[in-house]
């Protein structure tokens, strides 16, 4: 879910604000679930990761490929049965809009593993037992010697 809240504003605010707001063709409320929908996926994730001790674990961007492509299908029909695009790039009328999908994939597992080593920083997880080598007590070194 963290992962996905980072694409949607991302994405969203690099590249889809303006043709959302004139879409709403100055209905207030209509503005204000622009903002809201896009602003407050961002900050329940930072929100939710400055309370609590957890990390992004490297060996999950295994999900972003299947999410990405059922996405992507979703996209594809949408886009097909609208007869307009859903996103400005992704028109799926040729090899372009595969291309871009497919390296949007890629820079967000990219994205992922970054994010991974930088929550890794910010809160270090402890060894696990038995990984490290157990150490004597200097007592215990002079009763053993």
């Amino acid at each position: 879910m963290f992962m996905m809240n980072i694409i949607v504003v991302s994405v969203f605010w690099s590249s889809l604000y303006f043709e959302a707001i004139r879409e709403c063709e100055g209905d207030p409320i209509k503005i204000l679930n622009v903002y809201y929908a896009h602003i407050c996926p961002g900050v329940s994730a930072l929100l939710c990761f400055m309370i609590t001790d957890v990390t992004i674990r490297a060996s999950h961007v295994k999900i972003i490929v299947p999410i990405g492509v059922a996405y992507g299908f979703i996209n594809y029909f949408e886009t097909k049965k609208r007869g307009k695009p859903l996103y400005w790039f992704l028109t799926w009328e040729d090899e372009t809009s595969f291309i871009i999908y497919g390296g949007l994939i890629v820079v967000f597992s990219a994205l992922w593993f970054g994010l991974s080593s930088f929550t890794l920083a910010l809160k270090p997880r402890p060894a696990p037992k038995g990984s490290q080598k157990r150490s004597i007590s200097p007592t215990k070194r002079n009763k053993l010697e």
